[in-house]
């Protein structure tokens, strides 16, 4: 059975494909920028080990909580999620949160299935467990900030 097209359904469908356009547009933006930002990081301090003549790179032990690459680590997770956050705002349709929600509910499901920091420190795991959905929240509110300074 076909069903006729009427403008309410188009513009719900385009509003569907815009919303599925700004979850699939955020998780790219996040994983790419944390990537290259993460790759950008390693590189440059086994390069600036090098050039120093280090025993060893500040980057080899990003999964301690007490080196100073740990709290980079999660400076990228922040910048990359706050950019994620932008960009989902920016493909969805006006004035929707979805997109920039799921994203959200995404990054809280991914923290609660990832392997906790090895510290007993509320205030770290916080840090950790909250940093991409703030990132992705202040993202969404400087775009939709910045949607009505335009």
């Amino acid at each position: 059975m076909n069903q006729i097209e009427t403008p309410k359904n188009v513009q719900h469908r385009q509003r569907k494909r815009a919303t599925w356009l700004g979850i699939v547009a955020g998780i790219i933006a996040k994983f790419g920028t944390s990537t290259l930002l993460v790759g950008v990081a390693v590189v440059g301090g086994r390069v600036w080990a090098a050039s120093v003549d280090a025993p060893r790179s500040w980057t080899e032990h990003m999964e301690d909580v007490n080196s100073s690459s740990w709290f980079l680590l999660q400076s990228i997770n922040v910048l990359s999620a706050l950019l994620a956050g932008w960009v989902a705002t920016w493909f969805s349709p006006p004035r929707s949160l979805i997109a920039p929600g799921v994203l959200v509910a995404l990054a809280i499901l991914a923290a609660a299935f990832a392997q906790l920091p090895a510290t007993r420190s509320p205030l770290l795991l916080a840090v950790w467990a909250l940093g991409a959905p703030i990132g992705l929240a202040v993202g969404t509110a400087l775009h939709r900030r910045h949607e009505r300074l335009a």
